[in-house]
This record gives C-alpha cells, sequence and structure tokens, in this order.
C-alpha cells in the first residue's frame, strides 16, 4: 500500500524477509530483528541505540534495495551497537534536480526531510545529466540545494557517490576513469561545503583491485551492466553502513543475504563469507579514506558572501518603481509567515529566478534567512523583484497548506504507527480491540485515514467479520480511490467471508483494470487467476480462458507458468454454461 511514502521504482527485485512498516512520515520501523538485545542490569534487555536515515535517489539505490539491506546489516551487528531506521524518497531515473522540482509536498524528498528528527539525510544523483554525460554544473545546481536545506532543518547530509554504468550502457563511460569523474566531482563538492561524502565507486575500485577482468567488473553489475548487482549493492552497504554509525562492517554476518531472492533466483542467493569479507574490508578502508578526507556530518562551512551577492544586485534594488507596492506586500506577507513557512517560500522564489547557479542559489537563499535585517530585507527584496506578485501569493499559500497539512500528519502518526505494528505482527484481534472504537473519517487527512481504514478492514476479515470488513475496506475507496491493496482485500472478503462470488468478481475485474496485463507483476498474475476462477464457476469459461491467454504464458516464471497452465487446462475440460444459467453460489 502507499502511505505518503515515495514509491520505490525498481527494476523486478524483491527481498524476501519483512522490511517492516512504512511509516507516516516516511518512516520504516519494526521488521524482525536480526540481533539479540543487551541485558541491563536490572535483568531487563536494554534497547540498542537507533540510527534514523532517510534515503533520497533513484534506481541504484532502488535495484536491490540498498537501504533495507543497511538495516538488515545492522540488525546482524552486535547487540550493543545502532539499529538504523529508515525512510527513503527513491524513484528510477530521477536525479537531485528531479527530486528538489517534485516540490515540498506529502512524499516528496523535501517534504521528507523535514517530516522527522533524522540522523542521517543520503543523497545520491544519478551517473549522467546532459547527453549521457556527468555534469558538475547541475550536480552543483541542486546538491546546494539540498545540502543547504538538510543543514537547514539541522540534520546530517551524507552525499553518496556510486559507481559509474558500464560502456555496455552508455557508450563514452570506461573504467576507471567514468568512475573517477564521477566520485572526483562529488567529493570536491564535499570539500567545499564541509559536507562528507560516501566514495560507493571507490569502493568498488578497491574491491576490485588494479588491473580487474572484465568479467570482475561486471560482476558486481547487474544483468543489464548499468544497474549495481547484488554484490555491488552489498559494498555499498558496507561502506555506509560504516558512515551512518561509525561501526566497522568487518565480520557482520552476511546470512540474511541468502534471504534476497530475484526472478532469477527465486529460492534466494547469497554472497560466499570470503568474498564477503573482501568486500567489508574495501568498505572499511574507503570509510577510513573517506572520513580523512571530509569534515563530519552536519559542520556547515559556508562559503556564501552575502555582501558579494548583494553588490551584484545593488543597481537593480536602486532602479526606481523596480520594487512595487505589490511586492512590498507580498514582503510584509512573507515576514508574517512562521518561521518554517518562511524558509520555504525563499526557497521557492529563489527557484524562480531563471539559470542562478546552485551556489548563487544558495548564497540568496541565506542571505534572505540571515538574522541581520540589513542583509535579510534586501536580499528577500532581491528575490521578489525575480518573481510577479501572484505567483509569489501563490507560493505562500502552497507552502502554507504543506506546513499544515505536515503537521496533522504528525499529530495522526502515533496511532498509524501503532495499527502499521500490530498489521505487520498479524495481532489482528489486538488491533480491533485496540481502534474498533476510532473513528477514521474524521481524520483531516484523508489519505491516512484510507490506510486506516484499510488496516482495520483487513484485520476483521482476518477474524472472518465479514461485514465490518466490508464497512471499513469500502470506506478505505472512498478515502483512496482504485488503490490496489483495498481492492484485493474487498474482493478476498466478498470471496472468502461473505460468500458473494458476484461481488468478489466484481471487485476483481476492477483491480484487473488498475494492474493491467502484467507477466512481472504478482498482483497482475494473482487477480488475473482468481477472476478466471470465479468466472469458470458462473461458466462463462470462454472470457476466463480468454483473460488467461492475454498472458504469454511461455515467458512466466515456473511457479506462475505452472498455475496458469493448470487453470487454462481445467477450463478447457469444463463444460460451457451460458451466462445466466448459472445460478449465484
Amino acid at each position: 500500500m502507499t502511505s505518503f511514502n515515495q514509491v520505490i521504482v525498481g527494476m523486478g527485485v524483491f527481498i524476501g524477509i519483512s522490511l517492516g512498516s512504512h511509516g507516516s512520515n516516511g518512516a520504516e520501523g519494526g521488521g524482525t530483528n536480526l540481533a539479540a538485545g543487551v541485558s541491563g542490569g536490572n535483568g531487563a534487555k536494554a534497547q540498542p541505540p537507533v540510527k534514523k536515515v532517510l534515503f533520497i535517489g533513484n534506481s541504484q539505490m532502488a535495484q536491490y534495495d540498498l537501504p533495507s539491506m543497511i538495516k538488515f546489516m545492522a540488525e546482524a551487528a552486535p547487540s550493543d551497537r545502532p539499529r538504523i531506521e529508515i525512510g527513503r524518497a527513491i524513484i528510477g531515473g530521477k536525479d537531485l534536480k528531479g527530486h528538489w522540482q517534485a516540490g515540498t509536498g506529502d512524499g516528496t524528498a523535501r517534504g521528507l526531510i523535514d517530516s522527522a528528527k533524522w540522523d542521517y539525510v543520503v543523497f545520491q544523483d544519478i551517473y549522467a545529466h546532459v547527453a549521457n554525460k556527468v555534469s558538475p554544473q547541475v550536480f552543483s545546481d541542486y546538491a546546494n540545494r539540498f545540502d543547504y536545506a538538510i543543514k537547514q532543518a539541522g540534520l546530517k547530509p551524507l552525499i553518496f557517490a556510486t559507481a559509474s554504468v558500464t560502456e555496455y550502457t552508455l557508450k563514452d563511460y570506461r573504467y576507471p576513469d567514468s568512475f573517477r569523474e564521477l566520485n572526483e566531482m562529488q567529493i570536491e563538492f564535499g570539500k567545499k561545503w564541509g559536507t562528507p561524502v560516501a566514495a560507493g565507486g571507490y569502493a568498488w575500485m578497491k574491491y576490485l583491485g588494479k588491473e580487474p577482468t572484465e568479467a570482475q567488473r561486471l560482476d558486481l553489475y547487474d544483468q543489464d551492466k548499468g544497474h549495481p548487482g547484488l554484490k555491488g549493492t552489498y559494498l555499498y552497504a558496507c561502506l555506509l553502513y560504516a558512515f551512518i554509525t561509525g561501526e566497522t562492517p568487518v565480520g557482520v554476518s552476511n546470512d540474511w543475504v541468502k534471504l534476497i531472492r530475484t526472478r532469477a533466483s527465486p529460492g534466494g542467493i547469497g554472497i560466499p563469507a570470503e568474498e564477503a569479507g573482501r568486500m567489508q574490508q574495501a568498505a572499511w578502508a574507503q570509510y577510513l579514506e573517506d572520513e580523512m578526507r571530509s569534515c563530519r556530518p552536519g559542520v556547515f562551512i559556508s562559503q556564501s558572501n552575502p555582501s558579494a551577492i548583494l553588490a551584484k544586485y545593488k543597481d537593480a534594488l536602486a532602479e526606481p518603481g523596480r520594487f512595487t507596492p505589490e511586492m512590498e506586500t507580498c514582503e510584509k506577507r512573507i515576514n508574517a509567515s512562521v518561521p518554517t513557512v518562511r524558509q520555504k517560500v525563499v526557497e521557492g522564489l529563489a527557484d524562480m529566478m531563471s539559470a542562478v547557479p546552485g551556489e548563487e542559489w544558495r548564497s540568496l537563499v541565506e542571505a534572505a534567512n540571515d538574522p541581520h535585517a540589513e542583509i535579510r530585507k534586501p536580499a528577500l527584496r532581491v528575490l521578489l523583484i525575480g518573481a510577479a506578485p501572484d505567483k509569489v501569493n501563490e507560493l505562500i499559500g502552497k507552502v502554507d497548506r504543506e506546513v499544515k497539512q505536515t503537521a496533522v500528519r504528525a499529530s495522526l502518526a502515533p496511532a498509524l504507527v501503532r495499527l502499521r505494528k500490530l498489521s505487520q505482527g498479524r495481532q489482528w484481534q489486538a488491533l480491533v480491540d485496540e481502534f474498533q472504537a476510532a473513528d477514521f473519517t474524521k481524520w483531516e487527512d484523508h489519505e491516512l485515514a484510507g490506510e486506516a481504514c484499510l488496516l482495520r478492514g483487513q484485520a476483521y476479515a482476518a477474524l472472518k467479520d465479514g461485514l465490518k470488513a466490508k464497512g471499513d475496506l469500502t470506506q478505505a475507496l472512498e478515502f483512496m480511490p482504485g488503490n490496489q491493496t483495498a481492492l484485493n482485500s474487498l474482493a478476498g472478503n466478498y470471496a472468502a467471508n461473505l460468500k458473494d462470488n458476484k461481488k468478489a468478481l466484481e471487485a476483481y475485474q476492477q483491480l484487473h483494470q488498475v494492474t493491467g496485463v502484467n507477466t512481472r507483476f504478482w498482483l497482475s498474475l494473482q487477480v488475473a487467476l482468481k477472476t478466471a476462477a470465479l468466472l469458470g464457476e458462473e461458466g462463462r469459461k470462454d472470457e476466463a480462458l480468454a483473460l488467461l491467454r492475454k498472458y504469454d504464458l511461455p515467458s512466466l516464471q515456473p511457479e506462475w507458468r505452472t498455475q496458469f497452465e493448470a487453470a487454462v487446462n481445467a477450463l478447457s475440460s469444463a463444460p460451457s454454461t451460458p451466462s445466466g444459467d448459472n445460478p449465484q453460489k
């Protein structure tokens, strides 16, 4: 299901172990703790420290679910070491520019930065910006924005520099030059602004040695030779684990890796202990090198010069009539806003200025938020003369609404986190006992209200209370029209608890319209089978067969192909009954 958590666009890999519940602020907690606690002096188990980490990136992170790998590695570490809770704004193909331009709304990277007191915000850019080339300017423009926003929120940024793709993905990329180009660009940025950089590309190079063979290089990639494979992602995880916890990954068990399943290896895959050990050593060596190179997170080494940036716009500000009464009205409205709103509006105004390099953007925003009025006032006016008043007022209203929505969600978060925890643990009766009297329809945030209805409806369905489950699941769909999880749960409840095959069929058919025919999406496959079975029970075998034959059976994974073939054979051998002749079961 989706909360206001960002959707991960992966490449068909899933992890066959508990990934934890999705927090309403984009955080994911819970899950199976793979390490025992430490006994305290009173006999109780002392809880290890917890690090909350937000990941911002693209499919380079998503391919083998890098954030979850780091979480599981922390759980496998000695019991006195930190555990890690994760949040994510990860979208395939999205660079930092795309994440920034997505705005500050629900589930965006910028919205999530402000949604929780993260210990670290790890942000990662794409390997190419313009004409399939790395662009230091594009990177600097938006790394500056994120670096400033993260530090302004009182959080610790960590830049994650990946390895580059191979020449098989982009012909101009070559090893090791492309690795160095991509990592050095980000290291130089980190040096300037006092921001640590986890150089993942260099960690790969340390592991590979001086003259790796092509086979050795490609062993770290996935089959597309562009995304990191299981081994490449594990190397990244070891490096980021070291940065986040300050602990060495050397010696941490990697048994949990065997639980990772892919389409190519549905039974799970692993990394031999000796090989994993060398990866851990390489990652730790790179961490120590990165640490010596950069400042610790949170140290704000500003290179901005407010006087210089204001001098650039001095003539424009002095021009008669340039700063209009309408702009002055906007200025008063901005200054009357609460600090959080004012900060976001200032950033938005700077974004409205065309072709402003990242460092100039940063200088203007810093100046407009300066504690000294003689700097703050002219800087804000520089931003205002670059924007139309109607656009400014529209921006103020938008930011104000978003900030208020964040506050509402924060007030609802404890209840929703509790619901998710009980649901994840399949504690259905406890969930119902605790929340049966709750009126989720009165929640101000309809998306969270929809998820709450969904979770309670699933609990009722599991307890065989079909009517109450129907009520909650129907309400969930009013709040979240077309939600696949809610439709699937409602259809299952009609079939299993209410014995209403007609309604179940309607719900499954509606769900199949949403999922479409997708041979790589388990829900599309499952819904097709269930819909065909119900059509068959109504004697509509031709419709059922037509539905199943929309899927290319030879292309299905063996377990799905077996089920589809069995369903086709069963339907083919069944007698046809004209629609309407078969009574409702």
